[in-house]
C-alpha cells in the first residue's frame, strides 16, 4: 500500500544520509548531545520536501512533505505546489523591493515607507512558509529543549500519554514525530495537530482524532503543572511560550530550492539560535 512505500522511500533515503553521520565533514556525533541537526532537500520532480533530523549518537530521521494539494475551483479540480506559489511570491517581492528601493534613494522618506510595505509583505510569506509549507513538521526544526527539568517533564507525560491511550505498535519515525509534535504543542495549530494525529493514525475515525487531540492537550498541560504551582490552565500555557524560547542550537541544511528562503526567521525559530552550513 501507499503506506508501505513511502516506508521504503524514506528507508532508502536514510541509507543516503548516513554520509552526514561518517563524512568527517558532517561528523554528527562530535556535535554537542544537545544540538540538532536538519536538512530540507527537494526531490527531482518539486512535488516532495525531504527533512532529515539529526542529533549526535541518536539515529536519524527522515520525513516527507506532500507538496501536491488537491483545491476546489468552480466545478473542477486543480492541483497546485504550495512550494512554487510561495517562491514565486517570494522571488517577486524581493526583485521588485530591489528595483523600488533603488529607485528612492534620493526620497528618505518614501524608501522608508516602501522598506515597510515590503518588509509587511515578507512576514506573510515567512508566516505562509512555516504554517503552510512546513505545518506541523515545524516541529522537527525546534532544537531540543534546554531546561532539563521541563524535558524530564514532558518526556514523562508523553510517555503516560502513550499508555493512556494504548498506542502500540507505531513506526520508530511516526513514534519520534508524534514526540516532537507534543513538544511543541504551544505552536502547533489545532488544524496542524488534528493534520499530524490524521497522518500518523490514518486508519482512525475524525472523532477519535479529536480526541486524541483533547488527550495530547490534557498530558502536555500535565507536563507543566509538574514544574509549576498554582497555575490556571490559560496561564500554564502563556508559561509554556516564555519557557520554549530556550532551546538548544539547531543547524539547517538547505539545498539549492531553500536557500534563499529566510527560514530562520519563521515564528517557531524567532529568538533561537540558528545557523546553516552549506549543503
Amino acid at each position: 500500500n501507499e503506506k508501505s512505500e513511502n516506508k521504503e522511500d524514506l528507508n532508502e533515503l536514510l541509507e543516503s544520509y548516513q554520509y552526514y553521520l561518517e563524512s568527517p565533514e558532517y561528523n554528527i556525533d562530535e556535535l554537542p548531545e544537545d544540538w540538532t541537526v536538519c536538512s530540507m532537500a527537494m526531490t527531482p520532480d518539486n512535488h516532495q520536501i525531504l527533512i532529515s533530523h539529526m542529533r549526535p549518537n541518536q539515529p536519524p530521521y527522515v520525513y516527507k512533505i506532500d507538496l501536491e494539494k488537491k483545491r476546489l475551483n468552480a466545478s473542477r479540480k486543480n492541483l497546485f505546489n504550495i512550494y512554487e506559489r510561495i517562491k514565486k511570491k517570494f522571488d517577486d517581492l524581493v526583485n521588485k523591493s530591489n528595483e523600488a528601493l533603488l529607485s528612492q534613494t534620493g526620497d528618505r522618506e518614501a524608501w522608508w515607507s516602501k522598506r515597510r510595505q515590503f518588509n509587511d509583505k515578507m512576514k506573510h510569506i515567512i508566516r505562509a512558509i512555516e504554517e503552510r509549507l512546513l505545518g506541523f513538521y515545524k516541529a522537527l526544526f525546534l532544537g531540543s529543549v534546554k531546561s532539563k527539568k521541563l524535558d524530564r517533564s514532558l518526556n514523562s507525560k508523553f510517555e503516560d500519554f502513550l499508555d493512556c491511550e494504548k498506542i502500540e505498535d507505531l513506526s520508530d519515525s511516526d513514534l519520534y514525530l508524534l514526540k516532537c509534535v507534543f513538544y511543541s504543542f504551544s505552536y502547533q495549530t489545532d488544524e496542524q495537530l488534528l493534520a499530524c494525529l490524521g497522518h500518523i493514525f490514518d486508519e482512525k475515525s475524525n472523532d477519535d482524532l479529536k480526541h486524541l487531540q483533547c488527550s495530547l492537550k490534557e498530558y502536555y498541560l500535565k507536563a507543566l503543572r509538574k514544574i509549576t504551582e498554582n497555575m490556571e490552565d490559560e496561564t500554564l500555557l502563556s508559561f509554556s511560550f516564555t519557557e520554549r524560547q530556550s532551546r538548544n542550537p539547531l543547524i539547517l541544511i538547505l539545498d539549492r530550492n531553500f536557500h534563499t528562503f529566510p527560514i530562520e526567521s519563521i515564528p517557531c525559530l524567532r529568538s533561537k539560535p540558528v545557523s546553516r552550513m552549506p549543503s
